[in-house]
């Protein structure tokens, strides 16, 4: 048992190692903080951020996308500005503007509207451009985005279809009636009217048959008339069978419309079978019967069975 003196001496050295650790304590936070790093100036980090939008533009693609995480950990948004846009877009150096772009489509940012015209064009004439200039316009404020798209429509003849598409993407109203009535007149001009569908295409509303019926005198590309017959369209069952029954691009069509969905226009498919029965097309019939969309309705009890028993019907014809 302890006595009296050895209990105190005890207290004593609890305290004084108690003492001590704190003290220990103190001094490894003092030599932490004396050996922290000085917070960077303004003007370094400054610096350090154009380094990496100019990194944002260089043709080594590896570098880009360093640049991009970089940009998205220090989420600099607040901090970009047209001045240091143009500047990195003034450099003589060959760029890349692809990830640029990308990176504003992200963030939303509007800035690209914002730049000079010089610098505009810096940006669209640089590698990487399309299609992510013309899909920065159609996603970041549609509203100032699709007179810049008709600009470019108008000077960008070989990326139209980008652009067209683009423009589908805007998808209202006017962006609707820009394409059909580019695509007429181009078509009249005996020029392709693809980019102009394929914008049509996405834009995903029903285009009166009229509409569509007034291209059927042009002089129409297999492509031309497969993308016309991918539009919805108000057609009725007795419009497709009779545009089947007259030779040239309304006969196309009608088959090709018909035939992208078996489902829906199920009375047309009977009409059109039978006469090609009649003709003894028998191969033609079985292409019908085996193509990809027929092949797709095996939930359709009642289509798949007529698929077999017109697939029993040319056997026992060809026998």
């Amino acid at each position: 048992m302890l006595d009296l003196f050895d209990i105190k001496n005890h207290h004593f050295v609890l305290i004084m190692q108690n003492k001590y650790s704190f003290f220990i304590i103190v001094l490894i936070f003092v030599g932490i903080a004396s050996n922290a790093e000085e917070p960077k100036p303004i003007a370094s980090r400054v610096e350090n951020h154009k380094k990496v939008l100019i990194e944002l533009v260089s043709t080594d693609e590896a570098k880009r996308f360093k640049s991009l995480n970089t940009l998205r950990i220090l989420n600099i948004k607040d901090n970009l500005s047209v001045k240091n846009i143009e500047t990195i877009l003034s450099s003589l150096e060959q760029k890349n503007v692809s990830t640029l772009i990308f990176f504003l489509i992200e963030i939303e940012s509007e800035i690209l509207y914002h730049l000079s015209q010089a610098a505009k064009m810096t940006i669209e004439n640089s590698n990487g451009s399309f299609p992510n200039i013309s899909y920065y316009y159609a996603r970041v404020n549609s509203q100032k985005g699709l007179p810049e798209l008709y600009r470019l429509y108008a000077e960008k003849n070989d990326q139209r279809i980008y652009i067209c598409k683009s423009i589908g993407l805007v998808g209202n109203l006017e962006a609707s009636k820009f394409l059909m009535s580019e695509a007429k007149k181009n078509k009249k001009m005996g020029k392709n009217i693809f980019p102009m569908l394929a914008g049509i295409r996405i834009i995903n509303k029903v285009v009166d048959k009229d509409q569509i019926q007034s291209f059927f005198e042009q002089n129409l590309n297999r492509e031309e008339l497969i993308l016309l017959s991918k539009l919805k369209s108000d057609f009725t069952q007795k419009d497709l069978i009779s545009l089947y029954k007259i030779e040239g691009n309304g006969h196309t069509f009608a088959i090709n419309y018909i035939f992208r969905n078996p489902v829906a226009n199920y009375q047309a498919i009977q009409a059109i079978v039978e006469k090609e029965l009649e003709k003894k097309n028998y191969n033609k019939v079985k292409e019908w019967m085996m193509s990809d969309n027929f092949n797709q309705i095996d939930n359709n009890p009642h289509l798949k069975s007529y698929q077999e028993y017109v697939f029993d019907l040319v056997r026992n014809q060809e026998n």
